[in-house]
């Protein structure tokens, strides 16, 4: 089921699956991830910081507004069509 499905977009899925705490805990990655050679302990995956990036892209970027053309959208077809 998608996000907009359950009513969060798909920022609100992604800050979802990021999880609550401010780091993605070692269990859940994969076995094989290596974090480019560093110690995970010492160089954390720091998943608060891609939530704000995600909050911020999404600001920018209009996420979850309706933009003024989208509301015509149906009724620009539909003459086009005839």
């Amino acid at each position: 089921m998608s996000g907009r499905m359950r009513g969060q977009g798909s920022t609100g899925l992604y800050l979802a699956l990021l999880g609550a705490g401010p780091h993605l805990p070692k269990s859940e990655l994969p076995k094989d991830y290596t974090n480019y050679g560093g110690n995970y302990e010492q160089y954390p995956i720091d998943a608060a910081r891609f939530k704000r990036v995600a909050q911020l892209a999404a600001e920018k970027g209009g996420l979850g507004q309706t933009k003024k053309w989208e509301r015509f959208g149906w009724a620009s077809r539909g003459i086009a069509a005839f």
